[in-house]
C-alpha cells in the first residue's frame, strides 16, 4: 500500500469510529424517549429521576391554564392512573380539558408533581369531521331525515359536472 491508501484506509476507520460511537451515545443518552402511559411510568420508580414523555387526557377537575404566563396545572390520567403537572411553556392552541396530549419532562417525587417543559396535543381524528356522529357513512350523505347535513365528497374541480 502506498501513503495515499494508508491515509484514506486511515480516515475511513476514524469516520467509522465516530459514526458508531455518535449511534451508540445516542442510543445510551435517551435520545430517543417514546412516551409512556401514566400507569407504565407510576409502576417503574427507575424512571422518576429520568427526562421521559407521557401520554394521557387532561383532566377537568382543578385544570388551571394561563398562556399569558406560560403555564398550566392540571391532572394527566389514563384509565387506572393520574399525575399532577405543572407545565412552564408555550401552551398550544389545542390544549383543553379532555384533550389527549403528550408531556415530557421530569418527576419531582418530593412534590409529586411532573414537571413539563413540552406539551403536544393530540388531534381529532382527520378522518371524522368535529360533530358528525360516527355512524355516518364514510361518503357523508345521510339518508334519513337527521339533522347532519349531507357531504359532498367529490373534490375534482368543477365537481360532477363532466
Amino acid at each position: 500500500m502506498n501513503q495515499v491508501q494508508i491515509k484514506m484506509l486511515i480516515a475511513g476507520v476514524l469516520v467509522a469510529g465516530a459514526v458508531t460511537f455518535l449511534a451508540i451515545a445516542g442510543l445510551k443518552g435517551g435520545g430517543f424517549t417514546y412516551y409512556l402511559s401514566v400507569e407504565e411510568f407510576l409502576a417503574d420508580e427507575t424512571k422518576y429521576d429520568q427526562r421521559v414523555r407521557l401520554h394521557g387526557i387532561v383532566q377537568t377537575e382543578d385544570f388551571a391554564s394561563n398562556p399569558g404566563l406560560m403555564s398550566a396545572e392540571f391532572t394527566l390520567a389514563t384509565e387506572t392512573a393520574s399525575i399532577r403537572v405543572n407545565y412552564a411553556g408555550t401552551i398550544p392552541d389545542m390544549f383543553q380539558a379532555n384533550r389527549e396530549v403528550v408531556i415530557e419532562g421530569m418527576y419531582d417525587a418530593q412534590g409529586n408533581v411532573f414537571n413539563a417543559d413540552v406539551l403536544m396535543t393530540k388531534c381529532a381524528s382527520k378522518y371524522q369531521e368535529e360533530g358528525m356522529p360516527a355512524d355516518v357513512p364514510e361518503d357523508g350523505r345521510v339518508t334519513d331525515d337527521s339533522d347532519v347535513p349531507a357531504q359532498d365528497t367529490d373534490t375534482t374541480p368543477g365537481g360532477n359536472d363532466q
